[in-house]
């Protein structure tokens, strides 16, 4: 038993596992593709044989019941699609960076530029030192 293990695109597959499972005397054997993505399982008796090829980042194919009588070479290729991705989200119990009940602006300030509170204080004392009611009044 003999083949080629190929991806999606085409691009050959070397190192996927190819495992032949004799189904009635339950034996198993194990091969693996060479740089070109080629296989080959020799000195294989007669029998219905299931066969498996899996490769980590790639769905494992397997074809069952495969019929292999003396002296028969059957060659079966293969052709692996990606596997999906698992992706792992992880959530631990730790404390959010926002704080939900509470709303604030936060900015830069420049230290060149005196900050809102002071100019509006300063806009205060000389609207007030204009006005004809604090004239006569004196500050302490």
């Amino acid at each position: 038993m003999q083949g080629h293990v190929i991806d999606e695109s085409g691009a050959i597959v070397p190192g996927a596992t190819v495992v032949l499972r004799d189904v009635e005397r339950g034996l198993t054997r194990t091969e693996f593709t060479d740089g070109r993505g080629f296989y080959t399982v020799r000195l294989v008796p007669s029998g219905r044989y299931d066969l498996e090829v899996a490769l980590s980042g790639f769905q494992t194919v397997r074809r069952e019941a495969v019929r292999l009588l003396v002296g028969q070479v059957v060659e079966l290729d293969f052709t692996l699609g990606l596997a999906a991705v698992e992706e792992t989200i992880i959530v631990t119990g730790e404390t959010p960076l926002i704080e939900a009940g509470r709303a604030s602006a936060a900015g830069y300030v420049d230290e060149t530029e005196p900050c809102s509170s002071q100019r509006s204080r300063s806009n205060r004392n000389a609207a007030e030192s204009r006005s004809p009611a604090s004239a006569g009044s004196t500050r302490g």
